[in-house]
């Protein structure tokens, strides 16, 4: 008889797939059941502040990329609220943690992604923004 155990999650999360063999396996080991260390149970029970810290990463003013023309997003943050100011539009944003994106609904619904490796935001729709950074005045 063989024992199947799936752990699956989505997002960042590793697939972990267990098949363990009843009887004299070729390892010559009982079998036993056992539960890896990753799994997404153990990922729940655990509190997770790299989340919260990734969140941070949406901080800050940014502008287009791909326009000159386009008003700023600024990314303000209050706890776990988000406020989005783009010209003088200002909608709250809501932090998905699964997925690791802000959701806007500013009359069209549409996802902000942080890319780490470019240090960028991809909005859905409207390209990427890159942080906008200013000389501090002494």
């Amino acid at each position: 008889m063989k024992n199947f155990s799936v752990a699956v999650a989505t997002g960042y999360t590793v697939m972990t797939f267990l098949i363990a063999a009843g009887g004299a396996g070729c390892s010559g080991q009982t079998d036993t059941a056992s539960k890896p260390s990753g799994s997404a149970e153990t990922a729940k029970e655990e509190p997770n502040d790299d989340t919260r810290d990734y969140a941070e990463n949406f901080v800050g003013e940014w502008k287009s990329v791909e326009s000159e023309e386009r008003n700023h997003m600024v990314f303000t943050r209050n706890g776990e609220n988000f406020i989005m100011k783009e010209g003088d539009k200002t909608v709250p944003a809501v932090y998905d943690k699964e997925s690791k994106v802000i959701k806007i609904n500013a009359g069209v619904p549409f996802d902000v992604m942080y890319l780490e490796n470019e240090n960028m935001l991809l909005v859905t729709g409207g390209g990427k923004y890159t942080k906008v950074t200013r000389a501090t005045e002494k």
